[in-house]
């Protein structure tokens, strides 16, 4: 009767209770299957398929609030752009675009699905509230501001949280934690630094990023290191920061990279080799150098930091190092699934309070834009 009832009209939509007499079991039994409670191991093989059975022949579909109610979790997690904007047809778009592939990719893996926070975080206890309360197991944020407290903030509302570009750690006030997953950027900088000497260069300068964000710092800080472990005298001159920009109008964006070029190439004793931070404004530094008739890399170097697609376009091709974007976000999502379903080696208790880091190598990639040192002739 149920079966003829379902095949002669498409608004009628079957119920536990329905599947339950059509399988000849408790209500209970047929919850615990469907909706994947953990108590659903105790249900015998032969009872199971019977159930399975009679909910492919009635077309019932489980109720999606209900199976959260059971699960104790809805199998969705946030994601909450920092202090990097994810805008359409924005060239640091890419950044968050080639993350958020990889998130979608482990989230597929695991039965997971997704939702974007749009809504900009500001300090405040509303804040919190509003990505806490929006039905998601869990957040990634991806590259906060140091000084935002996003992460602190969710934290201690008791949300599972994981980073992109910001150091894991445990919370001092609530002894909770969260992880983090980025490249080495004080490793990467140093190889890139390193590399330009190994040519000959020693005036190298550096454009720094987004001063606000974490992997500007430690992209110096390794600027820094590969000049000290070559005792090469610190130039403040040839170092270029711009403090209190954030956002797209941070120095990340490449807004100010053909300022600040025209800025090193007017010094006495101009750079013959320039780091920029991220590709953005190593692109922005090629368009200057050709502007001003500077040769590049004849008489200027230049390298960057990303691996962007557009980089292989510009002429001539960008020497930069590579970060592994997709895999970074692949591995957030992952250590964020596995806090929420209490996995990872680890007793549940233990999970929600031990934070995780993991660095990945990054690669320097040469190209054109990159040779020996040779100075600037001035006409």
């Amino acid at each position: 009767m149920l079966m003829n009832r379902a095949s002669k009209t498409t608004r009628w939509t079957a119920t536990l209770a329905d599947v339950a007499r059509e399988a000849g079991v408790s209500k209970n039994a047929v919850s615990v299957v469907l909706n994947g409670a953990k108590e659903s191991t105790r249900v015998s093989d032969a009872t199971r398929l019977r159930i399975l059975d009679a909910a492919g022949r009635l077309q019932y579909r489980p109720n999606a609030s209900a199976q959260s109610l059971v699960r104790g979790r809805t199998n969705i997690i946030g994601v909450l752009f920092g202090d990097v904007q994810f805008v359409p047809a924005d060239i640091q778009d890419e950044y968050g675009a080639t993350i958020l592939q990889g998130i979608m990719g482990t989230c597929a893996n695991y039965d997971f699905n997704i939702t974007l926070f749009v809504k900009p975080w500001f300090i405040s206890h509303n804040d919190i509230t509003v990505y806490r309360d929006q039905g998601t197991d869990g957040i990634v944020v991806i590259a906060p501001s140091a000084g935002s407290g996003v992460i602190e903030g969710l934290v201690s509302q008791g949300v599972y949280v994981s980073a992109v570009s910001y150091p894991g750690r445990l919370n001092d006030s609530t002894d909770t934690g969260w992880d983090s997953v980025d490249t080495d950027n004080i490793l990467g900088a140093r190889m890139a630094t390193e590399y330009l000497l190994r040519l000959g260069h020693r005036r190298i300068a550096h454009l720094m990023g987004t001063t606000t964000l974490v992997s500007a710092q430690q992209r110096y800080a390794g600027y820094r290191e590969a000049l000290e472990n070559n005792a090469i005298p610190f130039a403040e001159e040839l170092v270029i920061q711009r403090v209190g920009a954030k956002s797209l109008d941070g120095a990340y964006s490449g807004k100010y990279a053909a300022e600040d070029t025209r800025r090193l190439l007017a010094l006495p004793d101009s750079p013959t080799a320039i780091f920029a931070a991220n590709d953005a404004m190593a692109a922005g530094v090629l368009r200057e150098a050709s502007e001003l008739g500077v040769k590049v890399p004849e008489q200027l170097s230049v390298i960057g930091f990303d691996d962007r697609l557009f980089t292989t376009t510009l002429s001539p091709p960008l020497t930069t190092v590579r970060q592994p974007l997709v895999t970074i976000g692949e591995k957030v999502a992952e250590l964020l699934i596995k806090r929420i379903l209490g996995r990872g080696g680890h007793s549940e208790e233990e999970a929600a309070t031990l934070p995780t880091t993991h660095l990945f190598a990054p690669e320097l990639i040469v190209r054109g834009t990159t040779g020996p040192e040779q100075r600037i002739v001035r006409k």
